[in-house]
């Protein structure tokens, strides 16, 4: 078993979805949704612009019908995502997550305000399933309440499992502290092969 399998056992998976306005030049979050591996789940909903957001009609038509108004503050937003990861290392999915980490990580400030024992990037289920060829009839169907926050971290959570069982376990994530320095300290050639492995999809090599 290598290094990097090892880390990643000790870890636990999250599944997360967020809710956000973008204008652009802005992304406000509205609301959170995570889903454990071990099946608990986290909802929560910010406080946020509300004329602004209402009078987007996508926004008015999609998310906010789902929206129940029990709003927090950031500041209480992320001590409920804290005390929901407790003492474990997470492992961060989400489907197309670009947006959805860096909403997370600006619960924090930036990126190196994240805690110092969450990764410093998201996995992304669509990257995934890119990697395994477009495989049709593999993704869940789409939940009935979609653009709720909760209801498509389980969606997450099902495209994962489905996407496990396609073509056997995850890729493997670089889960430590310090992944930066982890990558940096390894020889170069291992760095090489690392990457070749990555490129050539999952199963390919034993990194």
């Amino acid at each position: 078993m290598t290094q990097t399998q090892t880390q990643t056992q000790n870890t636990t998976r999250y599944f997360l979805d967020w809710e956000f306005h973008d204008d652009g030049c802005t992304i406000e979050p509205i609301s959170l949704g995570i889903v454990a591996e071990d099946g608990r789940e986290l909802y929560v909903e910010l406080d946020y612009d509300k004329a602004r957001v209402h009078a987007d009609e996508w926004m008015l038509a999609n998310v906010v019908p789902h929206l129940n108004g029990a709003t927090v503050s950031a500041k209480l937003a992320r001590g409920k995502l804290l005390a929901f990861v407790g003492n474990s290392t997470p492992e961060f999915w989400a489907y197309y997550a670009d947006y959805d980490w860096v909403t997370t990580c600006h619960l924090f400030g930036t990126m190196m305000d994240l805690p110092a024992r969450f990764p410093m990037l998201c996995m992304d289920l669509q990257q995934w399933w890119i990697q395994l060829g477009r495989p049709g009839g593999v993704k869940p169907p789409d939940p009935t309440d979609a653009h709720n926050a909760l209801a498509d971290a389980r969606w997450n959570r099902d495209l994962h499992a489905a996407l496990a069982a396609y073509q056997g376990p995850a890729p493997p994530a670089v889960l430590t502290d310090e992944p930066c320095r982890d990558v940096q300290a390894l020889p170069s050639q291992r760095v090489v092969e690392m990457l070749a492995a990555r490129i050539a999809g999952p199963g390919s090599a034993d990194v």
